[in-house]
């Protein structure tokens, strides 16, 4: 096996673990799986300057950071939904962090 998937699924399992553990004592313990490029952060205004320069960078949506806080706050206070993906869909369409280009431009922006 190889990839993220087992990091993911070791990952699911320990915080579904300390979810039942820590529930007692008021504590709630979510994931939020965010499968794309935030917008206004750091990577997409580089990838925006870098545009607006003339580079070839990939045209990709980007998910709202106000939309994402609703879901976490929902997340957080509805007591039922501890998990979710976002794009809400629940799909991820393109791997785009992953590519030789998207490395180059993380690079390039220090990160």
């Amino acid at each position: 096996m190889g990839g993220p998937g087992p990091a993911m699924a070791a990952q699911r399992h320990y915080l579904r673990s300390l979810g039942r553990e820590v529930t007692e004592h008021g504590v709630s313990v979510g994931r939020l799986y965010i499968a794309g490029l935030i917008g206004h952060s750091a990577i997409d205004q580089a990838m925006q300057a870098a545009r607006a320069a003339g580079k070839k960078v990939p045209s990709i949506g980007t998910l709202d950071p106000d939309k994402l806080a609703d879901k976490l706050w929902r997340m957080h206070t509805g007591g039922r939904d501890h998990e979710a993906v976002a794009p809400f869909g629940g799909r991820v369409i393109m791997p785009f962090m992953a590519t030789k280009p998207a490395k180059a431009m993380l690079r390039r922006a220090g990160m």
